[in-house]
């Protein structure tokens, strides 16, 4: 996979992560078996369900590939942020 995907790819993470953690941010918007410390999980599957409609490709390897990068950006994300948001 070509540097520019996988910065495609960081990106949209970013943008897809970002916007649930400020969804999630405000109570109303939790449901109710919702939980910080599910937050990672979420956007481990978030990301990789969404991320074809960022990031395509013509090759089903290479489709899987996005799927689980966009899959570890996700966790990642969003582990950074639940950090920041505790200290």
């Amino acid at each position: 996979m070509s540097k520019k995907k996988d910065q495609d790819i960081a990106l949209a993470c970013y943008a897809m992560v970002s916007g649930q953690f400020a969804r999630f941010v405000n109570s109303k918007n939790q449901y109710e078996t919702f939980t910080w410390d599910s937050f990672p999980k979420l956007m481990v599957d978030h990301c990789r369900d969404n991320i074809f409609m960022h990031v395509t490709s013509s090759s089903i390897k290479e489709e899987h590939l996005i799927r689980a990068t966009a899959a570890n950006f996700g966790k990642e994300i969003a582990t950074t942020l639940l950090e920041r948001m505790t200290q």
